[in-house]
C-alpha cells in the first residue's frame, strides 16, 4: 500500500469526528483495521472513509453524545420566549414534512420579506436587503421574479410569523434550519434571549441614559443580531456594529436592524451595510485601537481552526501559549480588549479556573480590571456546560468585583432568577483562579480552615480512575451469571455507603479501553469517590470491588491517619462547604482533592473520629445492625461538630455551614 494511502490515528480521528483514544479503542476491538508502525498505528484511508460513511448513516455516535455528527434539526427552545406565538409556528414549520424540501435561503427570504413589509420598510430597500439571501447560482431576473411572488408563498400563508419588537424571529428560524453539525464545527451556539437581556442590562446599568446614545457598541460574532436588536432604545443605529463569518447570518442581522429601526432612507441602509459586515474579527488586520466603547456578545466556543490559522494565532495572540489547540473564545477576549474600553461576553465557566486558560487570565489582569462576574449555570438548552458573563473594563481602576449567581427558571416563561450577589476585593483573584464563590463571612471560614495545621493528599495517596470499557454494550451486563462480578457506578456511591447495583462484568483488563493497575482495584481498604458531584462523596470499600470511571479510587497512606478518618473529613459539612466555595466544577478532580486541608489532631480525637466513621460505614454496609438509623444520624451530626472544632469554627460559622 502506498504511504500516501495511510493515515495516522490523529488524521483518522479528524475524518471520523471522534477522539484519538476512540480510534485506538476501535482498532483494539477490531472495529477498524490498524497496522503497527513502531509505537504508533497507521490506518488505510479507504477503511477510514468507509467507516465515516457507516457512521453517517448509523445512530452509534448519537448514543455516544457526539454532536459533531448529528444531522437532525435542533429547535433552540430558549432562543425566543416560549410564550411568543412565533415559537410554536416555527416548531410546526420545521416539523412539516414537505417544508424540508425547500432551500434554506428561499425560506429565510420569504419570511424576511413578510416581516420587513409589516415593519413598514419600503419595498426598494427591502429588495436590497433580501438580495443578500439570493442563491449564488440564481440570476437577478429569476431573483426579482421570486421576490415578486413571495406574498403568495404557501408556507408564509399557512405558518405566518408575527412582528414582535426586539425578538430575533428570523434568527430562531435560521438556527432551527441549521443542523447541529454546522453549529458544532463553527463553535456557534445560540444565546437564550434572557441571557442576552441580562448581559445588556448589566453592561448599561451604571451608564446615565443621556450618555448611552454616544456609545459605540460592537458584537464581533453577532450571528443574526440577537444582542444588537436588544440594545437600549436610545442607542442610535449609527453606533451599532456587528461582524460574523457567516454571510447568511449577517444578511439576517441587517434585516433585523432594518426592522428594529424601521428604516426608510438610503442613508440608514448604507449605515447598516457599512456597520454590519461579513468579517473575520480575529484575523482581520483593520486598525481598531479603542474603536468601540463596549464589545458585547457570545463569541464562538470550540471553533475548529485550520493549521495555517493556528500558525497565525501563535504570532498574533499573546494569550495563546502555543500548547494544544487554541480556544476561540479566549482569542475573542484578547482581540476585544485591544479595540475597546469595555467588554462583556457570555463564556464557559471553565475560563475561570482551567489550567488550559491560564494565558487569557494573565492577559485580562494585565490589560483590564474585572468589574462583574455573573454565574448563570447551565443556561443553554442541550449544552451541559455552565456559563458566565464576564464584564471587563480598561482605563478605570476598580478595587472591588461584583459576583452574582443566577438560576434558570422555566415557570411562567424562561428567565434568570438572581439568587444572591456580593462584592469582594479584587485581591481575591489571581491568574490561577478567577472564581469568586464566597462572600466576606464565608471567606473568613475558608481562611480559618486553611490556617489550621493540616496535611493534604498530595503525595500521600494513590489515585486511580475507574474502568472505561470502550464498549459497554458488550462488556457490561445488567444480569448476573457465572464468571461475572459487580462493577460500581458513581450513582452507587453515597457518603459512607456503597450500594451494589445491577451492573456486572467479567474482569478482562486487556479488553478495556482504559484500566488502572489491578492492585488498586483489588485493594482491600480503599476509598471510592463519586466523579460527577459538587462536593466530595466518599465511601470505604473492603470487598475489592471494581468500578467504572464515574466512581474513582483513592488509596491514602498517611502515617497514623486511617482511611476512616480521611473519609470522615472529606464527607463532613465543613469540607463540603470548603469545596463548594473554592471549586466550581461538577467533576471531582484528583488535582482538587489533593489540595483539600485535612486537619492534624491529637491521637484521642483521631481515634474518636475513626470510631464514629467506622460505625456509620458499618451500618450502611449492613455489617452492624446493633445501631438504629436515629443513632447513626445523631452520630453524623456529632462527627460534623467534631470536625468543625478541628477547624476552630465558632457557633456562628458552624451555622453558616448548614445554610
Amino acid at each position: 500500500m502506498e504511504k500516501s494511502e495511510l493515515l495516522s490515528v490523529k488524521e483518522a480521528s479528524e475524518i471520523l469526528g471522534v477522539s484519538s483514544a476512540t480510534v485506538k479503542n476501535w482498532i483494539k476491538l477490531g472495529k477498524l483495521k490498524g497496522q503497527r508502525n513502531g509505537a504508533f498505528f497507521l490506518l488505510s484511508q479507504k477503511d477510514v472513509l468507509d467507516k465515516s460513511s457507516e457512521l453517517a448513516s448509523s445512530t452509534d455516535l448519537r448514543s455516544r453524545r457526539n454532536k459533531s455528527r448529528q444531522s437532525s434539526n435542533f429547535i433552540p427552545k430558549s432562543y425566543i420566549s416560549a410564550s411568543s406565538p412565533n415559537y410554536k409556528t416555527i416548531k410546526n414549520l420545521i416539523l412539516c414534512e414537505d417544508f424540508s424540501k425547500n432551500n434554506i435561503k428561499d425560506i429565510l427570504c420569504s419570511y424576511s420579506h413578510g416581516l420587513l413589509k409589516k415593519a413598514g420598510v419600503p419595498q426598494n430597500i427591502s429588495k436590497i436587503l433580501l438580495k443578500s439571501l439570493k442563491s449564488s447560482s440564481q440570476s437577478d431576473v429569476s431573483y426579482n421574479k421570486k421576490i415578486s411572488g413571495l406574498d403568495c408563498n404557501s408556507h408564509t400563508k399557512n405558518y405566518p410569523l408575527v412582528l414582535i419588537p426586539k425578538e430575533d424571529t428570523l434568527g430562531m428560524l435560521y438556527l432551527s434550519l441549521r443542523s447541529m453539525q454546522d453549529k458544532k464545527s463553527t463553535g456557534a451556539y445560540y444565546t437564550p434571549f434572557f441571557v442576552a437581556d441580562e448581559l445588556i442590562k448589566n453592561v448599561f446599568a451604571d451608564i446615565p441614559s443621556k450618555e448611552i446614545s454616544g456609545k459605540k457598541i460592537l458584537d464581533p460574532a453577532c450571528g443574526t443580531g440577537n444582542f444588537l436588536i436588544r440594545l437600549p432604545e436610545n442607542v442610535p443605529l449609527s453606533n451599532i456594529y456587528g461582524y460574523d463569518i457567516d454571510s447568511t447570518a449577517i444578511a439576517i442581522a441587517r434585516i433585523n436592524l432594518a426592522i428594529r429601526y424601521k428604516i426608510t432612507s438610503q442613508n440608514e441602509l448604507d449605515i447598516i451595510f457599512s456597520n454590519i459586515r461579513s468579517r473575520d474579527f480575529l484575523f482581520d488586520t483593520e486598525k481598531e485601537s479603542l474603536a468601540y466603547d463596549h464589545v458585547i456578545g457570545n463569541p464562538p466556543w470550540g471553533y475548529a481552526f485550520k493549521r495555517p490559522q493556528i500558525n497565525a494565532i501563535k504570532k498574533l495572540f499573546e494569550s495563546f501559549e502555543g500548547k494544544g489547540k487554541p480556544e476561540s473564545f479566549t482569542l475573542f477576549v484578547e482581540k476585544a480588549l485591544k479595540c475597546s474600553k469595555s467588554l462583556c461576553f457570555v463564556l464557559p465557566e471553565t475560563i475561570l479556573s482551567s489550567d488550559y486558560h491560564c494565558g487569557i487570565r494573565k492577559y485580562i489582569l494585565k490589560m483590564s480590571c474585572i468589574k462583574q462576574l455573573c454565574y448563570l449555570g447551565e443556561a443553554f438548552d442541550k449544552v451541559q456546560c455552565p456559563c458566565i458573563t464576564l464584564q471587563l473594563t480598561k482605563g478605570l481602576y476598580i478595587s472591588h468585583i461584583k459576583a452574582s449567581f443566577y438560576k434558570k427558571q422555566n415557570k411562567g416563561g424562561r428567565t434568570l432568577c438572581l439568587l444572591r450577589s456580593f462584592v469582594v476585593p479584587k485581591s481575591r483573584i489571581d491568574s490561577d483562579n478567577f472564581n469568586i464563590l464566597a462572600d466576606d463571612s464565608e471567606y473568613a471560614i475558608l481562611q480559618k480552615m486553611h490556617e489550621v495545621p493540616h496535611f493534604t493528599l498530595k503525595d500521600n495517596c494513590d489515585f486511580a480512575l475507574g474502568i472505561v470499557t470502550g464498549a459497554n454494550s458488550t462488556l457490561l451486563s445488567d444480569t448476573y451469571s457465572n464468571g461475572l462480578e459487580p462493577i460500581i457506578k458513581g450513582k452507587d456511591i453515597s457518603k459512607y455507603s456503597i450500594s451494589v447495583g445491577n451492573t456486572y462484568t467479567a474482569f478482562s483488563p486487556d479488553k478495556y479501553q482504559q484500566v488502572a493497575p489491578i492492585s488498586l482495584y483489588r485493594a482491600q481498604d480503599k476509598l471510592f469517590y463519586r466523579f460527577i458531584a459538587n462536593e466530595p462523596v466518599v465511601a470505604l470499600d473492603r470487598n475489592a470491588l471494581l468500578s467504572l470511571n464515574s466512581a474513582n479510587i483513592m488509596v491514602p497512606h498517611v502515617n497514623g491517619y486511617s482511611n476512616y478518618y480521611i473519609m470522615a473529613i472529606l464527607n463532613s459539612s465543613a469540607m463540603s462547604f470548603y469545596y463548594r466555595h473554592t471549586c466550581k466544577n461538577l467533576k471531582v478532580l484528583r488535582s482538587t482533592l489533593e489540595t483539600l486541608p485535612i486537619p492534624i489532631c491529637d491521637e484521642v480525637t483521631r481515634k474518636e473520629i475513626t470510631k464514629m466513621s467506622k460505625m456509620i460505614s458499618d451500618y450502611y454496609a449492613n455489617n452492624d445492625q446493633s445501631f438504629d438509623e436515629e443513632i447513626v444520624l445523631k452520630t453524623i451530626k456529632r462527627l460534623d461538630k467534631c470536625v468543625a472544632n478541628l477547624y476552630n469554627l465558632n457557633a456562628d460559622q458552624v451555622k453558616i455551614l448548614s445554610e
